[in-house]
This record gives C-alpha cells, sequence and structure tokens, in this order.
C-alpha cells in the first residue's frame, strides 16, 4: 500500500535572485527570464519516494520581499525552506541571517537548506563559498548551489531538502521520481489562471488531494490602493 504524504515547502531570499524560476524548472522543467507577480503563489508537484507519495505544495513569496510581516504568516506550518541568494551578488548573501531571523520567530523546526543560485556563470560569481559554508556549517543547515537557468542541481536541491524533512539519509538509495502526470491539475490550472491564494493542511498523512482555500485577505490588499506593510 502505497503511503501518502503532504509537504509544504516555503522559498526565501531577496528580489532577484531566481526564486520563482527555482520553483518553476523544479515544477516543470522551463525557464523564463522575467515573471509578473501579483498574490503569494503556490506551486504543486507530486513525486514518489519508494512506497511514498508526496505531495509538494510550494510557497514562491517572490514580489513580498518588502512586505515580511505579511509573509511571516506563510512560515509557521512550513516543513521545509529554501534560503535562496544570487552567487553574483554579495548583498543578497549578507540578508539570509535576517530572512533565518525571520523564519526562526514563527518556525522553530522547519529544515532550511541554503542554497546559491546562478551559478552558471563563473566569471561574474562575486559570493565565496568558504564563507557560505562556513555560515552554513555555523547554523548546522547543509548548502548547495545550482542553476535555474540551466537546471543544473535542481533536482538534487530539492530531492536533498525533501529527503531531510522525511528523514531518509541522502546516501540511501532510494528511488525518488517525478509521480505527477506531466498535465495541470484542476487546482493547478486554476492557480496558473487567477493566482489564486491558498493554504496548507497541517503536517499529517495526506487523506485527500483538496486544496483548501484561504479568504481573499491578499486579494483584499491588493486591491486597497493604500497596500501597506
Amino acid at each position: 500500500m502505497t503511503e501518502q504524504r503532504k509537504l509544504k515547502i516555503i522559498v526565501l531570499g531577496e528580489s532577484g535572485v531566481g526564486k520563482t524560476s527555482l520553483l518553476v524548472r523544479y515544477k516543470d522543467g522551463t525557464y523564463r527570464e522575467s515573471y509578473k507577480y501579483t498574490n503569494l503563489d503556490l506551486l504543486t508537484k507530486t513525486i514518489r519516494i519508494n512506497n511514498t507519495s508526496i505531495h509538494l505544495e510550494m510557497w514562491d513569496t517572490a514580489g513580498f520581499e518588502k512586505c515580511r510581516t505579511y509573509v511571516r504568516g506563510y512560515f509557521r506550518d512550513s516543513h521545509g525552506v529554501l534560503l535562496i541568494y544570487d552567487v553574483t551578488n554579495m548583498t543578497t548573501f549578507n540578508t539570509l541571517e535576517s530572512w533565518l531571523s525571520d523564519l526562526r520567530k514563527e518556525n522553530e523546526t522547519a529544515v532550511v537548506l541554503i542554497v546559491g543560485n546562478k551559478n552558471d556563470d563563473p566569471d561574474r560569481k562575486s559570493v565565496n563559498r568558504k564563507v557560505v559554508k562556513g555560515y552554513a556549517e555555523s547554523k548546522d543547515m547543509e548548502y548547495m548551489e545550482t542553476s535555474a537557468k540551466t537546471g543544473d542541481n535542481v533536482n538534487e536541491v530539492f530531492d536533498t531538502l525533501i529527503r531531510r524533512i522525511l528523514g531518509i539519509p541522502l546516501d540511501d538509495n532510494t528511488d525518488s521520481s517525478n509521480a505527477d502526470s506531466g498535465h495541470c491539475s484542476d487546482a493547478e490550472e486554476a492557480i496558473s489562471n487567477n493566482r489564486k491564494v491558498y493554504k496548507l493542511p497541517p503536517i499529517v498523512p495526506l487523506r485527500d488531494e483538496g486544496i483548501i482555500k484561504l479568504s481573499a485577505q491578499t486579494d483584499k490588499l491588493r486591491k486597497d490602493d493604500d497596500f501597506c506593510c
């Protein structure tokens, strides 16, 4: 019998580090240079590790970097976090501590993986790997580099985070595979077309495939001409 689980993953980091690009590359295997942001977006993907079907709900915080007060509400029930910086921009690395501090105020148990994106151009790289590795070790976290543009190491980043959440050793030769059919579900299509906001159920074994719709708080804020964070 196949066990079913549902995991919530959230991506954090400064504007322009490639949060959306990384999620889209992992979900669809595609890449675009730019994206238009309206509301906090949810991308879903189902994978299989051995006999466990894992439904991933991945929250994209792009566009809300300066509105952390609102975004913090999404930290609380996250199982895993990708803390992303741009390897060509030292400032984006220096702000990781602030993002981590905000996260830990709301969620002390989420597994965090530090990710350096945009490693496809070595000549532009400005963040020393030893510095990042030292920081990651000081926080008892892991660190990886990837490129959403080329797809290099993207699957490995998510696989590492998921295995850490589930407590599966990285050297365990378990089978990881994409269980999606290649077609968007009705819920995914609604998210893509209408960019509505959904809320993840609590961390429990998956009992259904439904996605619970939040009240239209974000839409209300966005429609308010005096929207302020």
